[in-house]
């Protein structure tokens, strides 16, 4: 479902205080979740509501392979935020190649806390 292309991928939120483990939360929903768990979203809805990445790699985002593009990307929410957690690069290329919208999973802070911890 979702590729695991970093070894030991994290995504750090200063805001809650916390490292998710991303490697471990795609290995889990590899397994736990199917097609009916996605939701499809407007990418211009993502990209004005949700808080994204600041880093982007222009170059990955022009090499990327459809097969990834294609791929869902992660969404925590929490109170009134949505994160992306992973697939800003996805989000981004789907954009760029003239998709209106893309697959999401939804999480909440329940499983995100299974796959985190305290970041000082």
């Amino acid at each position: 479902m979702i590729t695991n292309k970093i070894v030991d991928e994290v995504f750090v939120s200063r805001d809650l205080n916390i490292l998710i483990k991303i490697t471990e939360l795609i290995n889990y929903i590899n397994i736990n979740f199917d097609e009916k768990d996605l939701k499809y979203i407007s990418i211009d809805n993502l990209l004005r509501n949700c808080h994204k990445s600041d880093f982007i790699n222009n170059s990955y985002l022009n090499e990327m392979e459809d097969i990834l593009r294609d791929e869902p990307i992660i969404i925590f929410c929490y109170n009134d935020e949505c994160l992306i957690i992973d697939g800003n690069h996805r989000l981004l290329k789907r954009k760029k190649d003239g998709f209106i919208d893309c697959k999401v999973i939804f999480l909440d802070y329940e499983l995100i806390s299974k796959f985190s911890e305290k970041f000082l």
